[in-house]
């Protein structure tokens, strides 16, 4: 499986999406606690997502 390098504007985009995402998924949690087990999940991929994009950004593959 070959993965194409995605290009800093790309990640940029990708990473403004995650944060408006992540936003959204905290104000669920907010809102609506029952049940948010989903939601929390959620919360935690796209933060995860956020730090490996921003490593790629900084160099830092892993």
């Amino acid at each position: 499986m070959t993965e194409k390098k995605p290009t800093i504007a790309s990640l940029k985009r990708e990473i403004e999406r995650l944060k408006a995402r992540n936003y959204v998924l905290k104000q669920s949690i907010d809102i609506y606690w029952e049940g948010t087990r989903k939601s929390i999940c959620g919360v935690v991929d796209a933060e995860m997502k956020i730090k490996q994009a921003m490593a790629i950004l900084m160099g830092e593959d892993q």
